[in-house]
């Protein structure tokens, strides 16, 4: 019974001395940054509220190809580069809502894009189902002009 209760004793302050211990701080504050650089995503209907209130700036981040194909989202502005852009494409006004979408949920274009403006100070977010799930919702897509 006395060798029961030392293992237990002995178990129950594992956890604390691993708290305690370098390689866990690191991984805590590792972790802490990686939440705070992740980005906010909205859904192809909170986008669509979004856009009807006014409270959101939808940027286009996909090549020539994929707007050919599914179009844009109306009124979107397109940006020539995920991570390339210009700063000044970006509105002047940090406050408002800036959502970022690419071609689908395995292009990641929205995410490096989106990442730029956040490390610049705009609230960010972006539409992980892109053009392709908007466009499957039913949603209205705008033609871009050839040129």
């Amino acid at each position: 019974m006395k060798l029961v209760v030392t293992i237990l004793a002995a178990l129950s302050l594992a956890p604390a001395a691993l708290a305690d211990s370098p390689s866990h701080d690191a991984e805590e504050k590792a972790s802490a940054e990686a939440r705070s650089e992740r980005i906010r995503v909205v859904s192809i209907e909170g986008l669509s509220k979004l856009m009807a209130d006014g409270k959101a700036i939808v940027f286009d981040v996909n090549g020539a190809e994929t707007r050919r194909k599914f179009g844009t989202i109306p009124g979107a502005k397109l940006l020539a580069s995920s991570s390339a852009y210009e700063l000044g494409e970006l509105p002047a006004d940090k406050e408002t809502l800036l959502v970022f979408y690419c071609a689908n949920p395995r292009c990641t274009a929205s995410d490096t894009a989106a990442k730029r403006a956040k490390e610049a100070g705009y609230d960010v977010a972006i539409l992980r189902e892109g053009i392709a799930g908007w466009a499957a919702a039913g949603k209205a897509t705008a033609e871009v002009p050839a040129g």
